[in-house]
């Protein structure tokens, strides 16, 4: 039971985060992508996932 408690909530959260993206996406005019990181997702900028994959913050 708390199990599905918790997954619901997380399924809350990332359509709360992919709405973000969705949102920033038009009015910025940039992709942004959902990323789980340090625990929490965070909406970021592909151009900043780029950068961080060309300094090796990524694994491959």
């Amino acid at each position: 039971m708390i199990q599905l408690i918790k997954r619901m909530i997380f399924a809350w959260r990332y359509k709360r985060a992919v709405a973000r993206a969705c949102k920033y996406a038009k009015l910025y005019g940039r992709k942004y992508y959902v990323l789980y990181m340090g625990g929490k997702l965070k909406v970021v900028p592909k151009r900043n996932i780029c950068e961080l994959i060309h300094h090796h913050r990524f694994r491959k």
